[in-house]
């Protein structure tokens, strides 16, 4: 039997019990995937903790293109791309989605289903990029009636909108961008009024009008693929607690493993190492409901020797084997270990990439870079503690070295990122 997600305090729950939303990213699938690569996908994903998959309904603006062209809706091919015609959904499509959707649940994971990504709606940053014409307006109503009431039975959790901007210096443009998002989420309240919603909004960004974020059962952010904006993996959630937003948090799209670092200076792509930071970071500044894992190749079904809009994207089956997964899944488990659904983030300071939250009676110590961490300043001393010393680039659990003072934690052996779990003796 499948059970609908909820929402409790600042955490979801699934049968009464907290889930940690750990979800990987495959926009692209229902378009580019065979049904046997699907399922050897899914089957990998389930073997390493994920319990939410993300996927755009229709097609996705920048997948790698394939030989079977399938599409959601009746098109007409031109030179400069695509025109939809909106008043017909094709049903082979959504039948075969249908079955793709089985088999997530199948495997015992949540879909998580985006139903308007910004190319579909007029006036994103998306408009000097797209070759689709826009969904108008009126047809957004049956559009989403009709694939709300196919999929709800399938209980998944719906993304209204995916990487859209808000603009606040163009009210006409910000206007008509809430005017559609607000008749979707509203049309989707209507048909499957117990599934759970967010928005997907751009990179590196809190902007989302009050209405829908009233109207939203969580908010979700993406701290996204550049260089200079990795900070915003926890100052976005930092951000948020500060205005006194008490639900459920998450980083839906961190930077993807492999994928080429968006305005660096030189060209170099995110390694396991970085997302792992992004995830922890997000965690421990308040976005403790879950958090997102992505390879470049896999949110867009890349295929080797097809063409590519983003850099050097990997085939898909590569990208599935890049070790930043299972780092998601050991942060998964140490989450659910140390029930960081109760996590409480703290202002202590001590130094840059140092983060500290307060988890029941445990204090909790993210540190990106191995380094002596001072844990009194906290006003924790090897008399007052144990303190379990995690290296999270092997899964190894380390006995602390404490300085001779018996303060401060010395990172003998790690020499990534690590986790400090002190429980007061």
């Amino acid at each position: 039997m499948m059970v609908m997600l909820t929402v409790k305090q600042q955490h979801l729950e699934k049968d009464g019990r907290p889930f940690f939303y750990l979800a990987d990213t495959a926009w692209s699938a229902l378009t580019n995937a065979e049904l046997s690569d699907w399922e050897y996908y899914l089957t990998k994903r389930e073997s390493q903790g994920f319990n939410v998959i993300q996927i755009d309904l229709l097609r996705q603006w920048d997948a790698s293109p394939v030989a079977a062209k399938r599409e959601p809706l009746a098109v007409t091919y031109t030179e400069q791309g695509y025109v939809y015609d909106y008043q017909q959904l094709n049903e082979d499509y959504f039948a075969r989605a249908e079955k793709m959707i089985q088999m997530v649940v199948d495997h015992g994971m949540v879909p998580a289903l985006v139903l308007l990504w910004a190319n579909y709606v007029p006036g994103t940053w998306m408009k000097e990029l797209i070759h689709n014409n826009p969904m108008p307006f009126d047809q957004l109503h049956p559009y989403v009636e009709a694939v709300t009431r196919r999929f709800q039975k399938y209980h998944p959790l719906y993304l209204v909108s995916g990487d859209v901007n808000f603009p606040d210096d163009d009210p006409k443009t910000l206007g008509e961008i809430t005017r559609y998002y607000t008749k979707v989420l509203r049309v989707l309240r209507q048909t499957d009024p117990q599934a759970l919603a967010t928005f997907h909004i751009n990179g590196e960004s809190t902007n989302l009008p009050q209405r829908l974020l009233e109207g939203a059962d969580f908010f979700a952010y993406q701290s996204g693929h550049g260089k200079p904006g990795q900070d915003t993996s926890f100052t976005i959630p930092q951000t948020m607690r500060s205005r006194g937003y008490t639900g459920p948090i998450i980083n839906l799209e961190p930077c993807y493993e492999l994928m080429p670092k968006f305005d660096a200076t030189i060209k170099e792509r995110f390694n396991r190492a970085d997302v792992r930071k992004a995830a922890w970071q997000s965690l421990l500044a308040g976005a403790n409901a879950g958090v997102t894992y992505g390879a470049h190749g896999i949110w867009s079904w890349h295929t080797v020797g097809a063409p590519f809009l983003y850099e050097h994207p990997y085939d898909w089956h590569e990208a599935l084997q890049a070790p930043g997964a299972d780092d998601f899944s050991f942060l998964k488990h140490l989450a659910e270990r140390l029930n960081l659904a109760e996590l409480v983030p703290q202002q202590d300071d001590l130094g840059a990439g140092v983060l500290v939250a307060k988890a029941g009676d445990k204090t909790i110590i993210y540190s990106a870079l191995a380094k002596q961490v001072d844990l009194g300043a906290l006003g924790l001393t090897k008399d007052s503690c144990h303190v379990t010393l995690v290296d999270l680039a092997t899964h190894n659990f380390r006995h602390p070295i404490w300085s001779v003072d018996g303060r401060k934690i010395e990172p003998f052996g790690v020499t990534e990122d690590a986790l400090l779990v002190c429980t007061p003796k």
